[in-house]
């Protein structure tokens, strides 16, 4: 099982399962289970990741990314 920081730049994926201590806020930001999110945009040198979720774009720390689980 990957999470969403596996994904490369353009690359799609949809959530299978969230975990951690920031499940909540990102289900509130619309990252649920069938939810089809895209890699905008990697930061360099660990930076934040700016991704789309639901037609909106959000930009995430690679901690909270790693606990959203996807599939291609």
């Amino acid at each position: 099982m990957r999470s969403l920081v596996d994904l490369k730049c353009g690359e799609f994926g949809s959530v299978i399962k969230l975990e951690g201590p920031h499940k909540t806020r990102l289900s509130e930001l619309g990252f649920t289970p069938g939810a089809h999110v895209k890699m905008i945009c990697c930061g360099c040198f660990g930076g934040p990741l700016r991704v789309e979720c639901r037609s909106c774009e959000y930009g995430l720390r690679r901690d909270e990314a790693k606990n959203i689980k996807i599939r291609d």
